[in-house]
């Protein structure tokens, strides 16, 4: 769910800049990076339309990759912040210790860390400009991505929370602490 409302904010953010400043936003995604290019040497009038069509709808989805990427680790706070994402709020669910009781700032800023590895060691290659970084942040992201998919064993507990000894429960279940 949270993908979604990211995908859905992103688009939002794509054409509310569109409105604002379209210069900047198709400077974003400048024409060089997505030179398509036919093998024949024909001069089909059509064939170069179609090329046009895809290049310029290359342009929209890597702008809005970018805003999605820009909006993903804001939106992640929340989580770090309450232990419930908003597609985890829907639900009816929130992250809380092994054991089922409220969490701690520090067990959650953990998990964090972990689950957004990826994006993290990518905007630090993007800032700093050392290839060899997006390489690792692709590895992270995908040991995140296939880390998902330890809640189908008889623990339900993705890699993330493996390792922050964190696990999502129903919000009714959590034993809550007065602070």
């Amino acid at each position: 769910m949270d993908g979604l409302y990211v995908l859905i904010a992103s688009i939002l953010l794509y054409f509310g800049a569109m409105r604002v400043n379209p210069v900047w936003v198709e400077s974003l995604a400048s024409s060089e990076e997505f030179n398509l290019s036919t093998n024949d040497d024909s001069d089909d009038e059509e064939r170069e339309a179609q090329l046009d069509n895809v290049r310029e709808m290359a342009q929209k989805l890597y702008v809005v990759i970018i805003f999605s990427s820009l909006i993903t680790i804001p939106y992640s706070f929340i989580e770090l912040r309450t232990g419930a994402s908003p597609g985890k709020y829907v639900l009816g669910i929130k992250v809380a210790t092994l054991y089922g009781e409220q969490t701690g700032r520090q067990r959650l800023a953990k998990r964090w860390l972990v689950k957004n590895s990826g994006t993290l060691i990518s905007l630090l290659a993007l800032g700093l400009g050392v290839g060899f970084l997006d390489t690792i942040a692709t590895l992270a992201t995908l040991g995140m991505l296939f880390g998902c998919f330890l809640v189908l064993t008889p623990e339900r507990m993705a890699l993330h929370d493996l390792i922050a000894g964190t696990a999502v429960y129903r919000t009714n279940d959590i034993i809550e602490y007065e602070e």
